[in-house]
């Protein structure tokens, strides 16, 4: 028998979550940032006691346009460019 479909879903979500409640308790608050990305430059940068990258706008690799023109790439036969190499050769 098939597990339902959500069930997979609900399977990955609390075992994500058991690994959050095992990273915050092993380690001390001070030494550990949940960060949201959401939340941009300042979290990250307060943390890591740092300024805030001037005129340098945060990120956004998994925006919903970006997903989207990879998802187009991928469905015409092309290649998908990351920016952590080209994978393997």
């Amino acid at each position: 028998m098939q597990p339902q479909k959500g069930h997979e879903e609900e399977v990955a979500v609390a075992a994500f979550h058991r690994h959050v409640a095992a990273v915050k308790e092993s380690l001390p608050a001070d030494r550990l940032l949940v960060f949201d990305v959401r939340e941009g430059w300042e979290p990250l940068c307060r943390f890591l006691d740092v300024a805030v990258p001037a005129g340098e706008p945060f990120p956004h690799l998994n925006d919903s346009e970006a997903i989207k023109k990879t998802m187009e790439r991928l469905m015409q036969g092309g290649d998908i460019s990351t920016p952590f190499g080209s994978g393997p050769a």
